[in-house]
């Protein structure tokens, strides 16, 4: 839909939480994903620009650990 690589927005929505809109959907076998809200998709369109402006933020996130 954004087309953009799948892992790569999955790093960039782990900035986000649900006041963002990003929220973890589980079925009945606990088996999980990111469904995000019309607001969701907003903001993450908002935060692939900022990612784009700056890689090295993910970088930054990752050296944390």
């Amino acid at each position: 839909m954004l087309g953009e690589d799948v892992d790569w927005l999955l790093d960039v929505a782990l900035d986000m939480d649900p006041g963002d809109g990003c929220l973890a959907v589980y079925d009945a076998n606990d088996e999980g994903a990111i469904a995000l809200t019309r607001s969701g998709i907003d903001n993450l369109k908002e935060l692939i620009e900022i990612h784009r402006a700056n890689p090295s933020i993910i970088e930054r996130y990752w050296k944390l650990d």
